[in-house]
C-alpha cells in the first residue's frame, strides 16, 4: 500500500509539473542552414508599387455608377440595404490602409533590427508548427506574465475608448499563444541577463515584441494575422439571401430591420478586419523602442539567423524599393 500510494503521489507530482517551452534549434535550425533559405519567406509586397495612383479612380467609378443607375434603375433586389457611397467608402478605406501596410512592410524590410525581428517571428512559427503544437499547449508555472502585466487597460482616455484600443491591438491571438510566446521570449533573456548581456526593455516594448510574436504564430504562415475577416464575411454571405428575400417578399414585416442591421454589422466588419489584420500586424510592433535588443536575444535564441536574415534583405528590398 505504501509503495502503491508513493507512486501515485509521484506521478500527481510529475503530472503537475509544468511543461516549460524548448525548441530543437541543432535538428531544425543551425544544423541545415539551406533549409533556412528554402523556407524562410522573402516577404514579397503583393500591392503594387504604384497603387496610390489608382486613388482617383474611386470616386469616377463611384460618379460612373450613379449615371448608370439613374438610366437604368435597379431591377434585381438589393443584396444590401447599404448605400452606395458606403460601399465606395469601405473601398477607399480598403486602398488607403493596404496601401499603408505596404509602406510599413518597407520600414520592416529596410531596418535590419525589425527584419530580424520578423524572421525570428517566422522560426517560431515554422518549429511550432513543424513539430509539436509546444506553445498552445504549454502550461504555465506561477508569475508568468499575461498580456493585461506588461499592458494595462489604461484608464486615462475613457474606460470605453481603453478597451478599444486594447482589444484592437491585441485580439489577433489568443491568451494562451500569448503567454507561451512570453515564457519562451522572457525565459530567453534572463538566461541572456545571467550571462553579463544587457536587457533594459520597458514594458510597453515588450508587448509589442511578443504580441507580434504571439500573432506570427497564430497567422497561416508566420507573416501575417489570423484572417478573422474570414469566418465574418462567410457570415456575411449567410445572411445575404434571407435579407434579400425579406426585403422583397416581407417589406413590412418585423424582420427586415433586424436582418438589415446583422447585414451591416457583418459588412462593416468584414470591411474592417480584412485590411486590418495585415496593418496591425506589422503597424502595432513598428513603433518598438529597443528593437536592437530585441534582434540579439533572437539571434541568440537561433544560431546562424543574422546570416539568413542579410540573404532575405537582399532577396526582398527591390520589391519595396
Amino acid at each position: 500500500m505504501a509503495g502503491s500510494q508513493q507512486e501515485n503521489t509521484s506521478s500527481k507530482s510529475k503530472a503537475q509539473t509544468p511543461s516549460y517551452v524548448t525548441l530543437d534549434r541543432e535538428s531544425h535550425f543551425t544544423a541545415d542552414p539551406e533549409t533556412l533559405r528554402q523556407h524562410s519567406p522573402t516577404f514579397r509586397s503583393k500591392l503594387s508599387k504604384t497603387w496610390h495612383r489608382f486613388y482617383p479612380v474611386i470616386p469616377l467609378v463611384y460618379a460612373g455608377h450613379i449615371w448608370f443607375r439613374r438610366r437604368l434603375p435597379r431591377v434585381l433586389p438589393r443584396f444590401t440595404s447599404l448605400r452606395l457611397w458606403e460601399l465606395y467608402a469601405s473601398w477607399g478605406f480598403y486602398s488607403a490602409l493596404t496601401t499603408d501596410t505596404r509602406h510599413i512592410q518597407t520600414q520592416w524590410v529596410r531596418d535590419r533590427d525589425l527584419a530580424t525581428i520578423q524572421i525570428g517571428a517566422y522560426y517560431i512559427w515554422l518549429q511550432n508548427h513543424r513539430d509539436l503544437p509546444i506553445i498552445q499547449k504549454i502550461k504555465y508555472p506561477e508569475g508568468v506574465l499575461s498580456r493585461s502585466d506588461v499592458y494595462p487597460r489604461w484608464t486615462d482616455r475613457g474606460v470605453v475608448l481603453a478597451e478599444l484600443v486594447w482589444w484592437n491591438n491585441h485580439m489577433w491571438s489568443r491568451e494562451q499563444t500569448w503567454r507561451g510566446a512570453a515564457q519562451l521570449l522572457t525565459g530567453h533573456a534572463d538566461v541572456m541577463v545571467e550571462r553579463g548581456r544587457k536587457m533594459d526593455v520597458d514594458p510597453h516594448d515588450w508587448d509589442r515584441f511578443i504580441t507580434y510574436i504571439a500573432n506570427a504564430i497564430e497567422g497561416p504562415d508566420g507573416t501575417k494575422n489570423y484572417n478573422l475577416a474570414f469566418p465574418v464575411a462567410q457570415a456575411f454571405a449567410c445572411v445575404t439571401p434571407f435579407a434579400m428575400l425579406a426585403r422583397h417578399f416581407l417589406p413590412l414585416s418585423r424582420a427586415v430591420p433586424w436582418l438589415n442591421g446583422l447585414q451591416r454589422t457583418l459588412f462593416y466588419a468584414a470591411a474592417y478586419l480584412l485590411p486590418m489584420q495585415q496593418y496591425q500586424f506589422y503597424r502595432y510592433s513598428a513603433d518598438i523602442q529597443h528593437k536592437r535588443q530585441f534582434a540579439e536575444l533572437l539571434c541568440d535564441l537561433f544560431p546562424g539567423l543574422d546570416k539568413n536574415v542579410d540573404e532575405v534583405i537582399r532577396v526582398s528590398l527591390p520589391d519595396h524599393v
